[in-house]
């Protein structure tokens, strides 16, 4: 069943409207209880048309007075009277309406959106780590952030993440978005490693090791991308054959200390990811949604290569390309490849353009062999030391694998990545921020006790107004119903009176005759009263 539900500004908003709705059921529940006394009253002198016992009068009172009174006068018409028996039922069934009213509303907490505030996550439309003052001169330097960014991607066990504007700790972005950074790519050629009495090498390239003071060796890659080559060997297990104690008795595929040599070459390449996102309780989850594509595929060239977002740019700017001839696309493309100094190229929204640098893979290059080459020895009293600045981290104490080296340079890919977004996030990604309130929802399965009521109320009051309609003026008052004036001033006859006075001083007395005296209201030259009639 659908439920209906609303927010609420705090707490004691909740509190309020909670107390408002019983405040409201209470009133209700008087005013009910009113008009069920009322007619009950009313009745009470319709029964007494014929003759009746003269203790159904207490009944009656009682009735009109609480649950209990309404139980024993239900039980002693026992539907001799359907419409008193359904009088008499709603004033039971009106005491389950207050837990069943409190019942109807459930507040709970929840997450609304403040249109007070957004959200942003930071992005980027370019892709470069050079300094400013580089750029100006025309020198490949790399900015301080980003060897910072190497030094941590390649150190840090967790890989780094950007950090959004979200002051609630709770907020949502509906639309995918794309952002310029790095990826990584490493290649395991551990089999074209070429053993060489006590040094293993790889044809081509310019580094060997010997699984002693050199044993893990590495060098620049110079394939259009920043990159480095890794080589490996630990001479015990090299020369011996023998299984590290680590290996659990066996050789694992892929772990270079089991098997005693092992050989990589990763390259950093910049890209554009596309990301879907959300921060919850202050955690941002950012999950890549579509495949990078590269930017600068070589670093030599003379032009910056650099890709459009196909989903970003509208109708107008794909016009626009098809008029100056870009129109190797389809309403399928994703990304376009293009070159911002090619003539003619049309003018479209920057954020729409992802571009990078041609100093920025040379001067990555150039960092990249001042940081990683050299060699890290595995002599006694060396263990892990040598003039490679970072390939002591990736050699780990001689632990070393193919995953474990993919790993640190995917984190070093993610870290430069969190610093070009932060640098150069002119278009930032904008979100809707969750405020924390407490919602209310109608639990509408609890108002059926209340149409119930409503049904068997309407019954009531329109077979009370029924009945009183068709009883004549003459054989009963319509005005009489609850007030004890009338019972006064028109109470038993003079001769019941005076056989039962003497016999009458305490109300037990009075309730045993009750049971017994049958009476009816009448009207004479006296005016109304009760009449004993004979059984």
């Amino acid at each position: 069943m659908a439920e209906d539900s609303t927010s609420l500004t705090s707490d004691g908003d909740a509190s309020r409207t909670h107390d408002e709705a019983t405040l409201q059921h209470n009133v209700g529940s008087e005013q009910r209880f009113d008009q069920d006394e009322g007619s009950l009253g009313q009745l009470k002198f319709l029964w007494f048309q014929k003759a009746r016992h003269l203790s159904d009068l207490k009944r009656f009172d009682e009735a009109a007075n609480g649950a209990l009174g309404a139980l024993k006068l239900l039980w002693a018409l026992r539907t001799r009277h359907i419409i008193t028996s359904i009088g008499s039922i709603l004033v039971l069934i009106s005491l389950l309406l207050v837990p069943f009213t409190q019942q109807l509303l459930d507040f709970y907490p929840c997450l609304q959106i403040d249109l007070s505030n957004k959200a942003t996550i930071p992005r980027s439309n370019l892709v470069r780590t050079l300094t400013n003052e580089s750029i100006t001169a025309g020198i490949g330097n790399v900015d301080y952030g980003a060897q910072a960014a190497v030094i941590m991607g390649i150190t840090d066990d967790e890989p780094a993440q950007v950090s959004p504007f979200c002051p609630s700790g709770n907020c949502t972005f509906t639309e995918e978005y794309a952002s310029g950074g790095y990826c990584s790519y490493c290649k395991d050629v551990t089999d074209e490693i070429e053993v060489s009495e006590h040094n293993i090498t790889i044809p081509g390239w310019g580094i060997a090791t010997n699984g002693a003071n050199s044993a893990f060796a590495l060098e620049l890659a110079r394939d259009g991308f920043a990159g480095v080559r890794m080589l490996y060997s630990w001479l015990p297990y090299m020369v011996v054959n023998r299984t590290a104690d680590r290996c659990d008795g066996g050789i694992r595929g892929g772990n270079w200390t089991c098997l005693g040599r092992g050989a990589a070459e990763c390259y950093i390449v910049p890209c554009v990811r596309r990301y879907k996102a959300s921060v919850k309780q202050g955690v941002l989850g950012e999950n890549i949604t579509s495949l990078v594509v590269a930017l600068n595929r070589d670093y030599r060239i003379s032009t910056a290569l650099s890709v459009i977002d196909m989903k970003c740019i509208n109708s107008t700017e794909r016009a626009l390309l098809r008029e100056e001839g870009h129109s190797i696309f389809d309403a399928s493309t994703e990304w376009l490849l293009y070159n911002t100094s090619q003539p003619g190229f049309p003018s479209l929204r920057s954020e729409c353009i992802y571009e990078g640098d041609r100093m920025d893979t040379g001067s990555l290059m150039s960092y990249f062999e001042d940081v990683f080459s050299g060699s890290i020895g595995t002599q006694k009293g060396s263990l892990g030391r040598g003039d490679s600045f970072l390939g002591g981290a990736l050699f780990n104490f001689g632990d070393v694998s193919f995953a474990s080296i993919s790993k640190r340079f995917d984190n070093l890919a993610d870290a430069l990545t969190v610093y070009v977004r932060g640098r150069y996030s002119i278009h930032p990604v904008e979100g809707n921020v969750q405020k924390a309130e407490t919602c209310v929802k109608v639990r509408w399965p609890w108002i059926t006790l209340a149409a119930v009521v409503l049904v068997l109320g309407v019954g009531f009051y329109a077979g009370t107004l029924w009945m009183v309609r068709c009883t004549r003026d003459d054989t009963v008052r319509h005005d009489f119903k609850t007030s004890l004036l009338p019972l006064l001033f028109h109470g038993l006859e003079g001769k019941i009176l005076e056989a039962y006075s003497q016999d009458s001083q305490t109300v037990s007395s009075i309730n045993h005759h009750a049971e017994d005296l049958r009476v009816r209201l009448v009207k004479d030259e006296r005016g109304w009263g009760f009449k004993e009639e004979a059984i």
